[in-house]
């Protein structure tokens, strides 16, 4: 109960916060624990409470020892977010709101004690589900909608570099021009945008292309 002593504008404050508290204990219960403090009355400062099974406290019970500290010393008004643990061992995540009158006056706090418990396991396989690991057969991500001229591509340059045993790290030039030779008898150099490709497979500017085909041509 607030007490009979308050002014009215203190009441009304006091309404107010009474009922940003039903809503919000009613809106995320049993999740989230809701309490309004009158820290005029530290030692039996719950005035009203929603989901207190979480911290196990009751209407007419004191305040915490945070309640104690903000009207005895400097405490700031807004402490939110910080990691709290109720004394049966549940993790919380915890705000505390101070209110006051027009004249400055401490009145009381509205105060936030969400249960993580739940939420934590749920991190943990939310974890799990979204972990990953590389592949040594992508380099970068999967082709979902792949180009069919892109894949016989890289297809050709692939069989041709396991069959005459080259080291894809380390191609020399003598091996490109092998290879664009290769493509050129194979007739891929007739494929839309095969140039393009190519070159991205190659690691080749266009005009080296152009240049290297030349020279294979010359020798065909």
């Amino acid at each position: 109960m607030i007490q009979k002593t308050v002014t009215e504008e203190d009441r009304l404050i006091f309404n107010h916060y009474l009922n940003v508290a039903e809503m919000l204990g009613t809106m995320f219960s049993p999740f989230l624990e809701v309490i309004v403090h009158d820290l005029k009355n530290p030692d039996h400062s719950i005035i009203s409470i929603f989901n207190g099974h979480i911290t196990g406290r009751k209407i007419g019970e004191s305040t915490t020892d945070l309640g104690y500290k903000r009207i005895s010393s400097d405490v700031p008004d807004k402490i939110f977010n910080y990691r709290n643990n109720s004394s049966n061992g549940i993790p919380l995540k915890s705000s505390s709101l101070a209110f006051r009158n027009s004249k400055g006056e401490l009145l009381g706090s509205l105060c936030l004690n969400l249960n993580l418990s739940g939420f934590e396991n749920i991190g943990i396989l939310m974890n799990q589900i979204i972990s990953t690991t590389n592949t040594a057969y992508l380099k970068n991500n999967e082709i979902f909608q792949p180009n069919p001229v892109e894949i016989e591509i890289e297809v050709a340059i692939n069989q041709y570099i396991n069959d005459t045993a080259l080291n894809p790290l380390s191609l020399k030039k003598a091996e490109k021009i092998n290879i664009l030779k290769y493509l050129y008898a194979e007739g891929h150099f007739n494929k839309k945008a095969s140039i393009s490709i190519v070159s991205t497979k190659l690691n080749l500017s266009k005009p080296t292309i152009y240049k290297y085909l030349k020279e294979a041509k010359k020798n065909t």
